[in-house]
C-alpha cells in the first residue's frame, strides 16, 4: 500500500471518540487524537487509574507491574499507530476477555467483489492491476485494506 491510498483510507472516515464513540473532526498535526473533547480524555484516564486501582487491589496486578510498565506517558511505540493512546493498560491487546480471545480464530471466507470493487482496489493502491484476475491477490489486497482500517479503528459511516 503507498502513501496515497492510506491517506485516503484514513480521511474517508471519521475517528470516533474512544470514551463516547461517537465521530469527530480531529485537529490537524501533532499527536493522534483519540477523544472527541478533553473532558474525555480526562474521564478515560481516570477510569483507567481507578481499574488499576481495582486489579492491583484484586490481584490481578501488582504495583510492581505498573511500575515496571512502560516508562513513556500517553505516547505511542514505534507500530502502535492503532492501538490505544494509554500503553500497557487497556490496549487492544487486552481488550477482550481472555475467554473470549481464546474462542476466536481464523476464518475463511469466499466471498464474491463486484469488478467495480476491484478496479477501486487498483485505483486506491491495494491492487496491482497486473494482478486483479488472480483471486489469492485480491483477497490478499482486501485483508490489508481491513486490517488497515481496522488499526485506525475506522466506522462505517450511517
Amino acid at each position: 500500500m503507498d502513501g496515497d491510498a492510506a491517506l485516503i483510507a484514513a480521511t474517508a472516515v471519521k475517528p470516533a471518540c474512544l470514551w463516547c464513540d461517537t465521530e469527530f473532526e480531529p485537529r490537524k498535526g501533532g499527536s493522534p487524537q483519540r477523544f472527541c473533547d478533553p473532558k474525555h480524555r480526562d474521564a478515560f484516564h481516570s477510569a483507567g487509574r481507578r481499574f488499576a486501582e481495582h486489579a492491583v487491589l484484586s490481584g490481578l496486578l501488582t504495583a510492581a507491574d505498573l511500575r515496571n510498565g512502560p516508562a513513556e506517558a500517553c505516547t505511542l511505540r514505534a507500530g502502535q499507530e492503532g492501538q490505544s493512546d494509554d500503553p500497557g493498560i487497556g490496549d487492544d491487546e487486552t481488550a477482550l476477555s481472555d475467554g473470549r480471545r481464546a474462542s476466536v480464530q481464523k476464518v475463511q471466507l469466499e466471498l464474491s467483489i463486484a469488478p467495480d470493487g476491484i478496479l477501486d482496489l487498483c485505483r486506491l493502491g491495494w491492487l496491482d492491476p497486473d494482478t486483479a484476475r488472480d483471486a489469492g491477490a485480491v483477497g490478499d489486497a482486501v485483508a490489508e485494506l481491513t486490517n488497515a482500517a481496522l488499526s485506525l479503528r475506522l466506522r462505517p459511516s450511517i
